[in-house]
């Protein structure tokens, strides 16, 4: 949904990369290359199930209804033309997302934003994750295109040491060829993550995101917060 990335019109101008940024094609994701190697985990013998959203109203008023179907949940914006779909390597990981606070199995989360004419094109607004074999997050790689060319890309974080759980704790932002330190820090109890350059996510207890401050960039950046409102829940399970 909201991923706290400011909305910016993406105008066709020539690419303007973060030096070192890979970004994961569509073909990757399907194929299971780059960004689509997992991290898919062996099937247990019982099927184990997820309360994820449904209808949400966020912060920022927009009001959201919420489909899973497969390994592409999607959020749709009323009366909006805008969307939300996550990307994952099977069923199986998003319904296990769950079962630990903050830690991520998706391999990208992609927001669409259409003009009121279909001549205006689209804005997306694109997060990549990548993994190791152990569904440790390695990369998070996050920019933005329009249907009528032009490519923005916001920064590239980089993951460099996990948590008994496999949750990354460290890591470099990458930005316009500078680089930031960060140190992630985890309450499971209140079910926050809090990031040194001050981004921020909390979730409630079935493991959807109630909250989420985002920092685009490396020093002062750019901040934003959103707030989410679940009113209703739906069942997913493992197939």
């Amino acid at each position: 949904m909201e991923a706290g990335l400011r909305s910016r019109a993406v105008r066709p101008a020539a690419p303007r990369l973060v030096p070192g940024l890979l970004v994961c094609s569509a073909l990757a994701v399907l194929g299971g290359t780059g960004c689509g190697d997992g991290p898919t985990l062996p099937t247990g013998s019982s099927p184990s199930c997820r309360q994820w959203m449904r209808h949400v109203v966020s912060s920022t008023g927009t009001t959201w209804e919420c489909t899973a179907s497969g390994a592409t949940p999607t959020c749709s914006a009323f009366p909006l033309s805008l969307s939300t779909t996550w990307t994952y390597a099977s069923m199986e990981d998003f319904v296990r997302e769950a079962a630990v606070p903050n830690r991520l199995r998706a391999l990208r989360e992609e927001t669409v934003g259409c003009g009121t004419f279909a001549y205006l094109g689209c804005n997306h607004t694109i997060t990549e994750h990548t993994y190791d074999a152990q569904g440790r997050l390695l990369r998070r790689e996050r920019s933005a295109r329009h249907d009528l060319g032009g490519q923005q890309a916001f920064d590239l974080t980089t993951y460099s040491a996990w948590d008994d759980q496999g949750r990354p704790v460290r890591g470099e932002v990458l930005a316009d060829g500078v680089a930031e330190t960060i140190v992630l820090t985890y309450d499971d109890g209140a079910r926050v993550v809090e990031v040194s350059n001050g981004e921020l996510v909390e979730q409630d207890r079935h493991g959807n995101t109630i909250r989420k401050v985002t920092k685009t960039g490396v020093g002062p950046g750019e901040v934003s917060e959103v707030r989410y409102r679940i009113e209703s829940l739906q069942q997913v399970c493992e197939p």
